[in-house]
């Protein structure tokens, strides 16, 4: 009888022991379950506010990009405006040039020296 009280006895350790044991680990699992959904949801709002900040970022260049596409292309209708005026002033130019050449064939020899004596020229006015 005696050894069968002890058996009961150590089989009652055992199971308060046991049982103590799936509490702890019991309370564990709810404490890692808590801290789980806590960092989810912490990392679940920082997800988001990373989303938001790239959609802002990405519209900003987005809207930048077109802005600077405008700009690209007005400047580039400027550009060729600008050619095409220095073209015309080129060839207005190149006229003017032929014909002083043709003008500096056609003057006589004092007509050539007065520019650089201007005292021949106040002379023969008088």
């Amino acid at each position: 009888d005696r050894l069968d009280a002890m058996t009961i006895d150590g089989q009652m350790k055992k199971l308060l022991r046991l049982q103590d044991n799936l509490a702890l680990w019991r309370a564990k699992i709810q404490t890692n379950t808590e801290e789980s959904l806590n960092r989810n949801s912490l990392m679940r709002n920082e997800k988001d506010s990373i989303q938001a900040h790239f959609n802002r970022t990405k519209h900003g260049m987005n809207k930048m990009r077109e802005e600077q596409g405008r700009l690209l292309q007005s400047l580039s209708l400027e550009c060729d405006a600008c050619r095409t005026s220095l073209d015309s002033n080129l060839e207005i130019a190149t006229k003017i040039l032929s014909l002083a050449e043709l003008n500096r064939k056609l003057e006589t020899e004092r007509e050539k020296v007065v520019p650089f004596y201007p005292t021949l020229q106040i002379e023969e006015t008088e």
